[in-house]
């Protein structure tokens, strides 16, 4: 299967082609939350190097969130013009199921939600499985404490951001921090599921995660 994989939620947006579970073309944003700018740029660049129509592709996983409010309007409406164009299936994956830690055990995704807080998802790796535990939520910081404390590894596009906060809040507890992009191939991974599921559309619907705290 060929799987277009696109994210702009947050500052570390991507554009990749996934072929039968292989990282076919990937190309990195520049960091920013205007990165959603170079978005159609880098697709139809991937379109050259793998010398292939977007009609070809079939299945687009987009990440509708949480995270920049313009970055998942954009990035919805870009999947969105090319599933209802070509008739591809369109899949929305939260965006917090792409980050995914180095280590076995649990872990917490979470993005900075600003004034909001944390956005969290939380997961269990063994092996080359992940289950997650939580659905995609958002958090004030005087509960992280709480929520975090079965959390070995924290996982995120921007750990720094975070790390303050945790600082600011007395979180003195010492998690392991890793400062990542979007897996590409886990991502693909759970949109397919949702596929092989029946959870997807063709005529262009996509809810997405608007989440405030």
């Amino acid at each position: 299967m060929l799987t277009l994989v696109v994210d702009v939620c947050s500052d570390r947006g991507i554009a990749a082609f996934i072929r039968n579970g292989k990282v076919g073309y990937f190309a990195g944003l520049p960091l920013g939350l205007h990165n959603s700018k170079f978005l159609m740029p880098k697709i139809e660049e991937g379109l050259k190097v793998l010398e292939i129509q977007s009609s070809q592709i079939e299945l687009i996983a987009v990440g509708i969130g949480p995270g920049s409010y313009t970055g998942m309007r954009v990035g919805s409406m870009v999947a969105k013009a090319l599933s209802f164009a070509h008739g591809i299936p369109l899949i929305g994956v939260s965006s917090l199921e792409g980050y995914l830690s180095d280590h076995q055990g649990i872990f917490a995704a979470m993005i900075d939600a600003k004034m909001a807080g944390c956005y969290l998802m939380k997961g269990r790796k063994k092996g080359n499985e992940v289950n997650y535990l939580t659905g995609p939520e958002v958090w004030k910081m005087e509960h992280i404490g709480s929520v975090l404390k079965d959390v070995d590894v924290i996982v995120s596009p921007h750990c720094r951001s975070l790390q303050e906060k945790f600082q600011k809040n007395d979180l003195n507890r010492q998690w392991e921090w890793q400062e990542t992009a979007i897996n590409v191939e886990h991502f693909a991974s759970r949109a397919e599921k949702k596929y092989r599921d029946g959870e997807f559309s063709i005529d262009g619907s996509l809810d997405l995660l608007y989440m405030r705290g």
